[in-house]
């Protein structure tokens, strides 16, 4: 129901890999292998591209989706009443119209 809240699965793979990657070129810099540090480094702005792209294409069809506004319509509701209750709700209304539009004749 709330597939648009937080980060892509992809986004969060990408988070967790870019948090190891900090730690390395943390320990490449104490340890003074600058090389490795510089390789780190752009690494990690690779990841974060890739996560900025993904967050964007995700707001983007949140965009989409928000644009789309369904309606709730009477048979909607029955629908769910007559799924969480097992009465048969839609049943009961047709026949309920049914004997409305006699009642004129019965009385």
């Amino acid at each position: 129901r709330l597939s648009g809240c937080g980060l892509p699965k992809a986004a969060k793979d990408l988070d967790k890999e870019l948090r190891e990657l900090l730690q390395a070129k943390d320990i490449a810099i104490r340890e003074q292998d600058f090389d490795e540090a510089g390789h780190c480094r752009d690494l990690e702005m690779e990841i974060r591209a890739q996560i900025t792209a993904l967050i964007q294409r995700q707001e983007g069809l949140n965009k989409n989706q928000a644009k789309y506004n369904p309606t709730v319509e009477e048979e909607d509701i029955a629908e769910i009443v007559a799924a969480w209750t097992g009465i048969p709700v839609s049943k009961v209304s047709k026949s309920e119209t049914e004997k409305l539009l006699k009642m004129e004749e019965i009385l």
